[in-house]
């Protein structure tokens, strides 16, 4: 979920075709089975969790897996089952994720419920849903489920013709760096994507859209499913173009000084 995973699919969504009845998605459970048995069936075994926003749904998960693998197994595979809030100081390499629900829940939308659902593992999130697309609502699960969904691998790409944007890019690339221009994302495009892997930041140049409103809503989703994000507006830095490459270079090679652009 988190940009900087963008060397392998970093969020899997495997729809099915569910109904959640007296609290328990039978369909989901089944599928997330599913996906846990090829996960311990790798010679090199992830950490796995198994996670659901419903208290119901959780409990079902786990007495679903005591039943399917024994305990060696599940202890191999350092599997752990429970709800968001039993997951807030806890990740694994590998999240299975049941939402369980299938019509549109304003639950899910809860932006510190939906934080810590989206960010618990550490390499790939797998979303088990049964939500139809394009009926998954219009909030923060929406804008999560067009991130995964989209062609979102950032390719080598050439750097816009003119502009500050074009005067940073350049720099960069200059520097060695991997840059991506004008990224979509979730509906959005991100000005510059700068690194890759691990290091991988959105760098937003400008005002979104000239509208300060849009600009807080795209900075807020994509913090909320997991991207990185730094600024380096022209207004502030035109004059000192070299120090504001300067600031980008060492927070995306993770050595960013507070005092320069990009500090966190």
């Amino acid at each position: 979920a988190r940009p900087g995973a963008e060397s392998f699919d970093a969020i899997d969504i495997r729809r099915v075709e569910g109904r959640r009845t007296d609290g328990v998605n039978e369909v989901e459970v089944a599928a997330v089975i599913d996906e846990v048995a090829h996960l311990l069936s790798d010679a090199a075994v992830p950490t796995v969790g198994v996670l659901s926003p419903f208290r119901d749904q959780a409990a079902a998960l786990e007495a679903a897996l005591l039943a399917a693998f024994d305990a060696e197994d599940l202890e191999r595979g350092g599997v752990r089952v429970g709800t968001v809030d039993g997951f807030e100081d806890t990740d694994r390499d590998v999240v299975v994720l049941s939402l369980a629900v299938d019509e549109p829940s304003s639950f899910l939308e809860d932006p510190n419920l939906f934080n810590v659902m989206v960010t618990r593992a550490r390499k790939r999130m797998i979303v088990v849903t049964s939500l139809r697309p394009g009926r998954e609502g219009d909030g923060l699960v929406a804008a999560y489920f067009r991130w995964a969904e989209d062609p979102h691998l950032p390719r080598p790409s050439d750097p816009p013709s003119a502009g500050w944007i074009a005067a940073l890019a350049g720099r960069l690339v200059d520097r060695g760096l991997p840059v991506v221009a004008d990224h979509p994302v979730g509906g959005y495009t991100v000005d510059l994507v700068v690194g890759e892997g691990a290091a991988a930041w959105g760098v937003e140049c400008a005002v979104y859209e000239d509208d300060p409103v849009r600009h807080l809503d795209r900075h807020l989703d994509l913090v909320r499913v997991g991207w990185r994000l730094t600024d380096v507006f022209e207004s502030r830095w035109s004059a000192r173009p070299e120090e504001a490459v300067e600031g980008l270079v060492a927070t995306v090679l993770g050595q960013s000084d507070p005092t320069r652009p990009g500090g966190q």
